[in-house]
């Protein structure tokens, strides 16, 4: 590993002191079972590069990369600084580093606690970084004949085919791009639909058929195209298509739990953690006010602070209003809400670089805890055209570009192009929740990277180099060609 300047070294020194960069916490996984395989799962190994594979000079890389996130080093000319992050690696089912630096809660000028300390168990809004989750879901959901991902949507959601009549008010029209459109198109991000629309849905009682009437961009499995909308019908899908085939329905935040988070323990991963875990409340990172993707002049958007609630208000306000669950709020969504730590977040990134494979404590086996069919959905490339090539076949200039039309897995984006936020040695998938928050797993190097900050949302007006400058400022694409180079050959 190359050394670094000495200003550097100084820097990386004070935040060890000030930055409350923390200590190692509990095994994740402990093979309790006597002449067994080692287990599935990840094992706490801080600081044991050489076992896995590294350069142990990657430690001081990583320190250096943490620090720069919260700290306006020479040269740069950032219009904010993070104040606040975490930042995990693992490989070979091992983590070797977690450390936390700075402030527990982002924008403090806005209302942040500017005394609370970044732990390495702070619980981050992870806003679309709840998209993969959705999609796991639904291909779970697949899997075992709840649905097929190869259905019309109208067969869950029969009011998405129909739009207002402008010519005829108050008639509706089908609109035939969201008539023949496919679950699987949606998983992809080649719905047709607009990628955020239905942006008034605050004081709409009923904001899912709001968000079905909006008229599509454009036919589905022809271009790539992110889409938040997209995600949030998903979600409400899979409540409409598990409510078919069960007695008792129940909310898409419920439908993670059951297929996802219950049975892998990921015990901080939920919904409004304002709302379904007080208790750890204090442990929750804040970003700032809303970012009003809706109506920021709507008498009903609440003013404040978001601590412990999703900054997106277009979540924020539909989870609170399903009419199939009344009073089941927080009932999540399936584009944001999510909230988890590091730690959570790495036993779903090693889950899918087993293949999909778990611990069974009881009975001392492993077990394919997700269909293999998932896994390859989640970490292989779902944007081909009907000749198997990919649809995208232009480099994005930059990072938003990239999000909204680069290749897609299921749920994620791909490691591919000049502006991946993988960097340019990593392959695999990635996804960024746009309030600074990042998972990269690349299933042929066998490692994973989480970094979580409080950045907060950009603001809608000026979206693109908002989002593309926090990237610039954060650097996972640093953080990955870093660890990259420490893989020894």
């Amino acid at each position: 590993m190359a050394a670094f300047p000495s200003f550097v070294r100084t820097l990386c020194a004070s935040a060890l002191v000030l930055g409350g960069l923390t200590a190692p916490r509990p095994a994740l996984a402990d093979p309790s079972c006597p002449g067994s395989p080692e287990p599935p799962g990840v094992q706490w190994a801080l600081g044991d590069y050489d076992d896995v594979g590294l350069d142990p000079g990657l430690e001081s890389s990583l320190d250096f990369h943490l620090t720069d996130i919260v700290t306006q080093l020479p040269g740069e000319d950032y219009p904010s600084i993070t104040q606040g992050a975490v930042l995990m690696v693992g490989r070979f089912g091992k983590i070797v580093y977690h450390k936390a630096i700075g402030l527990r809660d982002g924008d403090t000028a806005a209302g942040g606690d500017p005394t609370a300390q970044m732990h390495t168990d702070t619980i981050f809004d992870l806003e679309s970084m709840t998209k993969p989750f959705t999609a796991a879901v639904i291909l779970e959901m697949h899997a075992q004949g709840v649905l097929d991902i190869d259905d019309h949507v109208i067969d869950y959601l029969p009011d998405l085919e129909f739009i207002p009549d402008l010519n005829n008010p108050p008639d509706w029209i089908s609109d035939p791009n969201k008539a023949s459109l496919s679950i699987r198109d949606m998983l992809r991000y080649m719905s047709g639909l607009p990628i955020d629309g239905a942006t008034s849905v605050w004081g709409t009682l009923e904001p899912y058929l709001r968000m079905q009437a909006e008229v599509s961009a454009g036919p589905p499995g022809q271009t790539v195209m992110y889409s938040d909308l997209t995600y949030r019908l998903l979600g409400h899908l899979a409540e409409v298509a598990y409510a078919d085939v069960n007695v008792t329905p129940r909310t898409f935040r419920q439908l993670v739990s059951h297929y996802l988070t219950g049975p892998l323990g990921m015990t901080d991963t939920d919904f409004e953690p304002l709302l379904t875990m007080p208790a750890d409340i204090g442990r929750v990172a804040g970003t700032s006010t809303f970012a009003h993707y809706g109506d920021p002049n709507s008498p009903f958007v609440p003013g404040g602070y978001r601590h412990g609630e999703v900054q997106d208000d277009q979540d924020w306000w539909t989870q609170r209003h399903n009419t199939m669950f009344p009073y089941d709020a927080p009932a999540g969504t399936g584009c944001d809400g999510l909230f988890s730590t590091a730690a959570d977040l790495a036993v779903f990134a090693q889950l899918l670089l087993d293949d999909g494979k778990s611990w069974d404590p009881v009975n001392c086996e492993s077990i394919q805890f997700l269909a293999p069919e998932t896994v390859e959905g989640l970490t292989t490339i779902q944007t081909l055209d009907s000749n198997g090539d990919p649809v995208t076949t232009v480099d994005p200039p930059t990072f938003t570009d990239h999000l909204i039309s680069a290749n897609k897995a299921f749920g994620f984006e791909l490691m591919s192009g000049s502006m991946s936020v993988g960097g340019s040695l990593l392959s695999g998938v990635f996804k960024t929740g746009g309030a600074g928050t990042f998972l990269l797993i690349d299933p042929a190097k066998e490692l994973f990277i989480i970094v979580l900050t409080n950045h907060g949302l950009p603001t809608p007006a000026n979206f693109a180099p908002e989002f593309d400058g926090m990237l610039e400022e954060i650097g996972p694409h640093r953080i990955a060609d870093s660890v990259a180079s420490a893989i020894i050959p």
